[in-house]
């Protein structure tokens, strides 16, 4: 598939216009081909055949690669040659990284520790400051969050719980 569709390497703004373009390029492909077995059809004519006896998949498609990992002290784990923080809570014990093509989502015991746009780059640091948060309430300084604020990237607004509460266990709202 990746040789017949996607050489020369192709460049597209979004995932979804790539896979709008596979789509069409699949179809033409498969309108324009005998099928391997009924020779006289297309692979299309079968497929639209068969096409209403297909059960159709309810849900969306949750493409992920699955790596455990350990956070460091300073609240950062690595992934694919780049480092991504965390809430400082998951220090010294096991995770589990989930990356999907446009995000990482870093997970504790089934609850989610950190979030981020995925970077591609080779040596970065992703940085959400609010990760930090509870660290420098405790200790003033004890991180240089000079360091994180000079090299955050697309940070997100906290996570909140059920309760309404942050999942780093503070609550900031103005109540």
């Amino acid at each position: 598939m990746r040789e017949r569709f996607l050489t020369p390497r192709l460049r597209f703004r979004s995932y979804e216009e790539m896979n709008a373009w596979l789509l069409d390029r699949c179809i033409a492909w498969a309108k324009a081909h005998r099928h391997i077995d009924q020779s006289e059809r297309t692979i299309w004519d079968v497929f639209e055949e068969e096409r209403g006896k297909l059960v159709g998949y309810r849900g969306s498609f949750d493409g992920l690669h699955c790596v455990p990992a350990s956070v460091s002290k300073t609240c950062t784990v690595r992934f694919d040659n780049n480092k991504y923080s965390v809430l400082s809570t998951a220090v010294g014990r096991p995770v589990e990284i989930q990356a999907y093509a446009d995000r990482i989502v870093i997970r504790q015991d089934g609850t989610i520790v950190g979030e981020h746009a995925r970077s591609f780059g080779r040596g970065e640091t992703v940085y959400n400051p609010w990760h930090y948060v509870p660290v420098l309430a405790r200790k003033p300084g004890a991180h240089p969050i000079r360091c994180v604020c000079d090299t955050i990237r697309r940070p997100i607004a906290p996570a909140t719980t059920a309760s309404g509460g942050q999942a780093d266990g503070t609550n900031r709202s103005s109540n």
